[in-house]
């Protein structure tokens, strides 16, 4: 599960329970970082609100062309 945790001073993003690299954050968003590897467990499910996920991958992705991408999620404040 991808989650969103804590405050604008206090935010952290837990990839199936492991805590990824945050870049940025703000009132209504947050930029972390992480590998492909951390994300091969998850399954499919809705994603975090105001989440900019950076995804680096060693091989291109098997394309060796990119070896970065970004996932984002819908812009809504966090409870």
């Amino acid at each position: 599960m991808i989650e969103v945790r804590g405050e604008e001073d206090g935010l952290e993003v837990l990839i199936s329970g492991n805590e990824a690299e945050i870049l940025d954050g703000g009132e209504d968003h947050v930029l972390a970082e992480c590998k492909l590897f951390d994300l091969a467990q998850e399954q499919a499910q809705p994603f975090p609100d105001g989440l900019d996920l950076q995804i680096q991958s060693e091989d291109g992705f098997g394309t060796y062309f990119f070896h970065e991408a970004h996932l984002s999620g819908p812009r809504t404040e966090w409870s």
